[in-house]
C-alpha cells in the first residue's frame, strides 16, 4: 500500500546506501509488476483489447486506493500511454511514446518538471529504451536462464546510467553496490507483490465453510514465505550497507557538470550505435 510509517531510520538508511530505496515507494517498478500480474490473471493475452483496458483500469483503481502518490500517478500515466500503444497494435513503446507521456504530464501539471521523482522516472525509462537493446545484444546465448539474468543486469545498468548523475547532483551520494543489490531487489519486489496478490485473492475464500480451514492454512504458508523474503532482503541490504566502500558521500556536482555528464552519456550511446552498425556491415 506504499505505507512506510513502520520503517525505522536505520532500515531506510540501509536501503539508501545499498541503492535500493526505490523499492520502498510505489513507483514504476511496482506498477509494472502489478500490470503484468493482472494481464497474467486475465489470461496473459498482451494484445487483447479487453485485457489491456481491464488491466489499466485496475491499475488506476489501485493508484486511487493508495492515495494518489506522485510516483504511482506518474507510472500509471506512462502505463496508460503504453496501453494505447498496445491497443493500436504498434510496435513496443519508443522514445516518441515517452515524449508523449512527458508532454501530457507537464501540461496537466507544469510543476512536474521540477519534481525529482518525475525527472528520475523519465530519465530511467529513456535510458532503458536507449541502452538496453544495445547491452542485451552484446551477449548471445541460447540459455533462457542466462538470457534472463543478463537481461536483468542490462535493465539495471541502463536505468542507472540515466539516473546516476541526477542522484549524485541531488543527494551527493554514489551507491557502489547498487548493480549487485538490484539482482536481489527486483526479484524480491516481484515475489512480494505476487504473494500479496495471492493473499488478496484467497481472503474471500475463507468465508466458504468447506474451504475455510484449507485456505487459512495456505494463507499462513504464504505469509510465512512473505516474512522470510522481507527479513532476507532487509538483512541483505543492511549487510551490504556495512561493506567497505558501500557508498561515496558528499559529492558535489554543479549544473554545468551535470550537463556535461549527460552529454558524455549521449556521446557514449552514439559511439556504441555506430560500433553496432560497423559490426553489422562486416557481418
Amino acid at each position: 500500500m506504499g505505507d512506510k510509517t513502520a520503517l525505522n531510520q536505520e532500515t531506510k538508511e540501509a536501503y539508501s546506501i545499498s541503492g535500493t530505496s526505490h523499492i520502498l515507494a510505489v513507483s514504476g517498478l511496482h506498477i509494472g509488476i502489478i500490470f503484468q500480474l493482472i494481464i497474467l490473471l486475465l489470461g496473459g493475452k498482451r494484445r487483447s483489447k479487453l485485457t489491456i483496458i481491464l488491466s489499466t483500469t485496475i491499475v488506476w483503481a489501485y493508484v486511487i486506493f493508495i492515495g494518489f502518490p506522485a510516483s504511482a500517478v506518474r507510472a500509471a500515466t506512462m502505463l496508460s500511454i503504453y496501453s494505447l500503444v498496445l491497443l493500436s497494435l504498434r510496435p513496443d513503446p519508443t522514445l516518441n511514446t515517452l515524449a508523449l507521456a512527458y508532454v501530457i504530464m507537464v501540461l496537466v501539471n507544469p510543476l512536474n518538471i521540477f519534481d525529482i521523482g518525475f525527472q528520475m522516472s523519465f530519465l530511467a525509462v529513456a535510458s532503458i529504451l536507449l541502452f538496453y537493446p544495445l547491452f542485451f545484444n552484446l551477449l548471445s546465448s541460447h540459455s533462457n536462464i542466462i538470457r534472463a539474468i543478463w537481461g536483468l543486469f542490462c535493465v539495471s545498468l541502463a536505468a542507472q546510467i540515466g539516473t546516476l548523475p541526477l542522484i549524485i547532483f541531488y543527494f551527493g551520494r554514489l551507491s557502489c553496490y547498487s548493480l549487485l543489490t538490484s539482482f536481489i531487489a527486483i526479484p524480491a519486489a516481484t515475489f512480494i507483490l505476487y504473494l500479496c496478490a495471492l493473499l488478496f485473492i484467497l481472503s474471500p475464500l475463507t468465508y466458504i465453510p468447506c474451504l475455510a480451514t484449507a485456505i487459512e492454512g495456505l494463507m499462513q504458508i504464504v505469509m510465512n514465505v512473505l516474512t522470510a523474503i522481507t527479513q532476507f532482503i532487509n538483512t541483505a541490504f543492511k549487510l551490504t550497507s556495512m561493506l567497505p566502500g558501500a557508498s561515496i558521500e558528499h559529492i558535489h556536482l554543479s549544473l554545468l557538470q551535470l550537463l556535461i555528464l549527460y552529454i558524455a552519456i549521449l556521446a557514449g550511446y552514439s559511439a556504441l550505435r555506430k560500433w553496432y552498425r560497423v559490426k553489422e556491415k562486416e557481418a
